[in-house]
């Protein structure tokens, strides 16, 4: 089958694939917005190291990376959970889960990125703030006095969820429905038990169509009544004939 032959197939069945595209789009919509929205905030925190003199620059960069990592790991572990639903006791309703929380490092950076998530945007952004203040309680409460965190950029309230992204949704499932109905389409028209067009039919066979009759469409005449034709029938016939020969008409 050339690729020729395979664009006829699909636009034989392009109402089939059409509609089954249409019914993967409206499902994956009714799925994404009877998800509840969930929103995340980020805060950008510095973790460094007091030096003593210059010479020690390099060391405590390398050692404000690794110690980057640790702390992501640490937040990830949901060890500070507890902490930072004490310090965001004020906002009601401020419930913190190890879930909510997730912490990346910044390659090669002595930086570290903090998200918090929740239904509500205004307790995402306080959450994501409150961290921070949680691993600075943490650092004091381990003893390591050299280790410091300073907030680069503090979290904003987001204006739009982070999920179900339904842009991103309905795109997967135009793209992933035209993929799979196309093949779909094709199955069909393989396991179909049709003849085949005019020039697929010379290519098989090797011969030329002389000619093709094509679909006639009668036209049905109406339709009479039982009573009609039953009783009426010789009626119409004797009217067809006329009357006898020899006979008067007056």
């Amino acid at each position: 089958m050339t690729s020729a032959d395979l664009y006829r197939a699909l636009w034989r069945r392009k109402l089939l694939i059409g509609l089954l595209t249409a019914g993967c789009v409206g499902v994956t919509l009714f799925v994404s917005l009877s998800q509840t929205p969930v929103y995340e905030a980020e805060t950008l925190i510095r973790i460094q190291q007091r030096i003593d003199d210059s010479s020690q620059a390099f060391e405590s960069l390398e050692a404000s990376q690794r110690l980057a990592e640790t702390y992501a790991e640490i937040i990830e572990t949901g060890a500070l959970a507890d902490r930072v639903e004490r310090l965001a006791r004020g906002a009601p309703g401020v419930t913190v889960s190890q879930e909510a929380l997730s912490a990346r490092p910044v390659e090669d950076l002595e930086l570290l990125t903090i998200s918090a998530r929740n239904s509500d945007p205004r307790l995402a952004g306080l959450v994501a703030n409150a961290v921070p203040d949680a691993l600075r309680n943490f650092i004091r409460e381990t003893g390591t006095l050299r280790d410091s965190i300073v907030t680069v950029a503090p979290a904003t309230t987001p204006t739009s969820p982070s999920s179900p992204n339904l842009p991103l949704n309905l795109a997967l499932a135009l793209l992933l429905g035209l993929v799979v109905n196309a093949a779909i389409a094709l199955l069909v028209e393989l396991l179909a038990d049709r003849l085949p067009d005019v020039e697929e039919l010379e290519d098989s066979l090797g011969l030329p169509v002389l000619a093709t009759v094509p679909a006639l469409d009668f036209p049905r005449s109406p339709r009479r009544p039982l009573s009609h034709r039953l009783l009426g029938g010789r009626a119409d016939r004797d009217a067809e004939v006329g009357p006898p020969e020899g006979s008067r008409v007056g």
